[in-house]
């Protein structure tokens, strides 16, 4: 518990132009992530 605490007192002093490249690619990652899974979904293929 104590060590989740410390981490987001750390995340909390980072910049902000570190949350935007964490935020670009995290949507990035997770867009791919859907694309893919729809394109190579076997539910979708029946």
């Amino acid at each position: 518990m104590m060590s989740a605490a410390v981490s987001l007192v750390l995340m909390l002093g980072l910049p902000w132009a570190t949350w935007r490249r964490l935020m670009l690619w995290m949507a990035l990652g997770i867009g791919f992530y859907f694309a893919y899974g729809y394109r190579s979904s076997r539910l979708r293929a029946r």
